[in-house]
């Protein structure tokens, strides 16, 4: 029996669900190799696809919408990101790994603003996800294929069938939108 991670499990919609598996059977071993090569680490790699497998799921939706033929550059992009953030967390946490815990706390310098720069990081990625909600369907499907998929303009392009300058007037209109939202120019289109 193959054993599923357990956010796939957790998947209520049974088509939803059945698409996942479908999805980790297929580019789960590429997932590996791809995590592996960037981060050299089994337990790090796994970890990778775990959170691949996370992000995958909150973007189903965008997912079920891409052509065969763009799905495993979406899902080698999002395994590759993952393992390049994961990589430079590992590298942020080893700059004082030769320093006694309680040691570190008290060798960072303003311990209390990087916390404070935390906390701001975060309020602003909720308000901006938030503010993305409000977009039209559409607006939104370019915003995520293009910062979330990381997708170039002529793969988004291909997926909607439309011209890389299309894509770039899109975006850019997208983007308006999404930036008077942040500001509190409500969206009236």
């Amino acid at each position: 029996m193959i054993m599923f991670p357990m956010d796939i499990m957790s998947i209520e919609d049974d088509d939803d669900r059945a698409f996942m598996e479908q999805l980790y059977l297929e580019y789960a071993s590429l997932m590996m190799s791809c995590a592996m090569k960037i981060l050299k680490h089994p337990e790090d790699a796994s970890d990778a696809v775990e959170q691949a497998v996370v992000h995958l799921i909150n973007h189903l939706q965008t997912i079920r919408k891409i052509q065969c033929s763009k799905l495993r550059p979406y899902v080698v992009s999002t395994i590759k990101n993952v393992s390049i953030n994961i990589a430079i967390k590992r590298g942020r946490e080893s700059r004082y790994s030769f320093l006694a815990p309680e040691d570190v706390l008290h060798s960072v310098p303003d311990e209390e603003m990087m916390i404070d720069d935390v906390i701001i990081g975060k309020l602003r990625k909720e308000a901006l996800m938030a503010a993305l909600k409000k977009l039209p369907s559409n607006e939104q499907e370019i915003i995520r294929m293009k910062y979330l998929a990381v997708l170039k303009d002529q793969e988004i392009a291909r997926t909607l069938q439309l011209s890389p300058s299309s894509v770039r007037v899109y975006l850019t209109r997208a983007r308006r939108h999404l930036y008077n939202i942040m500001r509190g120019t409500e969206y009236e289109g």
